[in-house]
């Protein structure tokens, strides 16, 4: 499994798990339902890890993301590493790609 990006400049870019490496990506996204004028949150990773690690990540950067995104949509692509050795890996996200949508 993969993430691939489906719009913009940068479609048809993936982003995928390193090879032999105990990763997990994920995407965290935000989206505007024009019809009905709700926000919707995606936090999901390729793994258990990886969406445990989106959720945490949406959760902890919540105002960072306000200010950065304002009220636009995004996504972010996110990567954690080394996650069955490291006690910390949750709190050690990568960012690989950040969207303005």
């Amino acid at each position: 499994m993969v993430i691939r990006v489906q719009r913009g400049p940068r479609k048809g870019d993936t982003f995928d798990k390193r090879d032999g490496q105990p990763d997990d990506i994920a995407i965290v996204e935000k989206l505007i339902d024009q019809t009905t004028k709700s926000t919707i949150f995606i936090a999901a990773g390729v793994g258990a890890s990886g969406t445990v690690g989106a959720l945490y990540y949406l959760m902890g950067n919540w105002r960072n993301l306000s200010k950065r995104f304002d009220s636009s949509p995004f996504a972010i692509c996110i990567r954690f590493q080394d996650i069955p050795n490291d006690a910390n890996w949750l709190k050690k996200p990568i960012e690989l790609a950040a969207f303005h949508t």
